[in-house]
């Protein structure tokens, strides 16, 4: 058998996601990590345990190695485009953490950069391969619960950690570090364009970064989805409840990362009586898994030269909706968005 081609892979990032890339490119036999860029020696020191790599000591160094074909990017927000802009320019794929960059202009520019060169840009929304969450979508695309009418969905974390996450230089905020996971979900399950958002949003009184927002978008086709995005909560939640015409589909996270998912649709045979399935994997499993399978599909679009499952263009919608969150909150008026927005 044929040995699988294999990738090249530069990591900039050590942190908590970019070990995890490490991991999961260790892991598979399509990569081979060879060097990686971070600030903080533990960070790198920490990368090194799980891969035999060469450490540099800037990002651009890490770009321009000859024996680089990819890299991944797992830094702080504010690092995220520019860095990808770099690569891609210098001709390597990329890999980067969401929310991609730290707004919609910022996206709309790694989009026309990449109009200028061949190379493969995938979006690291890594949610959507959680098993559970990957099979809602299909029940959603097969029409399993009829045409989505609302939308009710929401997340929360224990506060602002210290750290970038709490410095609105560097793209910190609730929004951006965990709500555009729920903001991508949405709008990757229904496939279709948001028109308008309305939004009040609060801040930290110390840090000046978003901590909670409740927002109504809605779509083109008519669909409405409220989100509660909450970032002060004791405890986590993690839910989404897609209303359609022929019944009704519930994702839950019991406990990270694992989902429940509960279908109901009276005209299915199989979703009659309501049916519930749920994940019970440990944590670290469960992470490794999804990650894998994310570097997979990014690996099978460069083979390819095909666009890879999350785009830079699903990057920047979530980022538009994000704008619009923002907007809205500080104008305390609905916001229009997209093609809504353009013509206005």
């Amino acid at each position: 058998m044929e040995s699988e081609p294999l990738l090249r892979a530069g990591l900039i990032g050590c942190g908590y996601q970019g070990q995890w890339l490490a991991r999961a490119a260790t892991a598979l036999d399509g990569y081979r990590l060879v060097a990686c860029h971070d600030p903080d020696e533990k960070a790198v020191e920490a990368t090194a345990a799980i891969a035999d790599v060469a450490i540099e000591s800037s990002a651009a160094d890490v770009i321009q190695r000859k024996d680089v074909d990819v890299v991944f990017i797992a830094t702080p927000h504010h690092l995220l485009q520019p860095y990808a802009l770099q690569a891609i320019r210098a001709g390597k794929h990329v890999l980067a953490e969401k929310p991609i960059a730290l707004n919609a202009a910022e996206a709309m520019e790694l989009e026309t950069a990449l109009g200028d060169h061949t190379v493969t840009y995938m979006a690291g929304y890594s949610f959507r391969y959680l098993p559970p969450v990957a099979e809602a979508k299909r029940l959603i695309a097969e029409g399993v619960i009829g045409e989505v009418q609302t939308i009710s969905a929401g997340m929360s974390i224990r506060g602002v950690r210290p750290g970038w996450v709490a410095d609105p230089a560097a793209g910190g905020g609730i929004l951006g570090f965990y709500g555009c996971h729920l903001v991508d979900r949405v709008l990757w399950f229904l496939g279709d364009a948001p028109v308008e958002v309305s939004a009040h949003v609060t801040y930290h009184p110390d840090y000046g970064v978003d901590v909670t927002s409740l927002f109504q978008i809605t779509f083109a086709r008519g669909a409405v989805a409220q989100f509660n995005i909450c970032g002060s909560a004791t405890g986590m939640f993690d839910f989404a409840h897609f209303c359609g015409r022929e019944g009704h589909l519930y994702l839950a996270m019991t406990a990270v990362p694992n989902y429940s998912l509960t279908v109901s649709s009276p005209g299915k045979e199989a979703y009659a009586v309501p049916k519930t399935t749920a994940t019970a994997v440990d944590r670290a499993t469960a992470i490794q898994q999804k990650m894998e399978a994310e570097l997979r599909d990014f690996a099978a679009a460069v083979w390819e030269r095909q666009p890879p499952p999350i785009t830079a263009s699903d990057g920047r919608r979530v980022l538009q909706v994000l704008d619009g969150v923002i907007a809205s909150g500080l104008s305390r008026k609905p916001v229009p968005l997209g093609e809504a927005a353009a013509n206005r």
